[in-house]
């Protein structure tokens, strides 16, 4: 999902209440970024972005 104008940021925050602690019982990282790329970088190339994001990614996971 993502930031959306007239949404509510609760369900992120849920979000990670429910995988914080699945992530400790199997003994795996778990990192998470919120970026609101629009209004703070809007000159930002969004899709390249996203590409170089995820061939830096140090694991075998998707960058989503």
């Amino acid at each position: 999902s993502g930031f959306r104008k007239q949404h509510r940021t609760c369900n992120h925050a849920y979000v990670l209440l429910v995988l914080i602690p699945k992530a400790r019982s199997t003994n795996r990282n778990l990192s998470a970024v919120f970026l609101d790329l629009v209004d703070a970088f809007p000159s930002v190339n969004q899709c390249l972005f996203w590409v170089q994001l995820g061939a830096s990614s140090r694991q075998d996971t998707p960058v989503i």
